[in-house]
């Protein structure tokens, strides 16, 4: 008899406990109800730049084999309602150039603005490259001692492979013991069309450079021969130069060959304790 109770007690007890669980949704469900739904923090929304423009990436592309300068232009606006003051521009390297189409830095509400960049590509390495302009602006009546505000552009373009240029790029010139040294640089065309030297010339009196001769080769590549010499009388630091070769093509009027010579205090192996060398060293 006591063991059909306590089944009977166990089994009433399951009972209880299912019910109960089933039910627990709904009970959730009203104090939820009546708590009432939970404040969330709303984001503010990003501030609107007065300064606008109309593009803040100019892609240009893939530009022609031979051109000497790629242009970008960037427009804006002043969409505040107070006057503001553009407080210049400043490229993201010495390579490019902005300039603004009018004199002007104050603009007024609504109205507009451009200015363009130039890139003398024929000077940079082959290939995909991605340039930015800073354009610092103050609004007018905003605190001169805080930091301006600013807005950076980008252009990108992708600069072809040179079908003409100097092998090898430029010079290094040791001269650390008082003699002349002599190098050989390669002018390669590989156009059908090749161009035509008319002069040679160098920015310094340490340095002479002639054109030697040109060549053909059994693949129609063209080639030009300079020689440079440098004295072995230098100056003790660095001295910089620049072999100009003139030709009679309107995309490569002048070619530059840059040259660094070392003088003997400008030695790297002086301090070193290790001998120097007199040779020319290439880039």
């Amino acid at each position: 008899m006591n063991t059909c109770r306590k089944i009977r007690t166990r089994r009433g007890t399951s009972r209880v406990l299912l019910a109960a669980l089933a039910c627990l949704p709904c009970g959730l469900a009203v104090v939820a109800h009546a708590i009432g739904p939970s404040a969330h923090p709303v984001a503010r929304a990003a501030a609107v730049r007065p300064l606008a423009f109309d593009q803040y990436l100019v892609n240009l592309g893939p530009s022609s084999v031979g051109e000497r300068f790629v242009h970008a232009r960037f427009s804006f606006t002043n969409t505040g309602s107070k006057p503001l003051r553009v407080l210049g521009l400043e490229p993201s390297c010495s390579c490019i150039h902005p300039r603004f189409a009018q004199e002007q830095d104050v603009y007024q509400p609504g109205e507009r603005g451009e200015f363009s960049v130039v890139l003398e590509a024929t000077k940079e390495l082959p290939g995909p490259k991605t340039y930015s302009i800073n354009v610092p602006y103050r609004v007018d009546g905003n605190d001169e001692s805080s930091p301006a505000d600013a807005v950076d552009v980008l252009f990108k373009v992708i600069l072809p492979e040179p079908q003409v240029a100097f092998r090898p790029k430029g010079f290094f010139f040791y001269q650390l013991d008082g003699r002349p040294t002599k190098q050989t640089a390669t002018l390669v065309d590989t156009r059908e069309n090749p161009l035509t030297v008319t002069g040679v010339q160098s920015s310094s009196d340490l340095v002479t450079a002639d054109f030697v001769n040109a060549n053909t080769d059994d693949d129609g590549v063209r080639t030009y021969t300079v020689e440079v010499n440098v004295a072995g009388d230098v100056p003790p630091e660095k001295t910089h130069a620049v072999v100009k070769v003139m030709t009679d093509d309107p995309a490569y009027r002048i070619l530059r060959l840059p040259l660094l010579i070392i003088g003997p205090d400008a030695n790297p192996f002086k301090h070193a304790g290790q001998p120097g060398t007199s040779e020319t060293q290439r880039r």
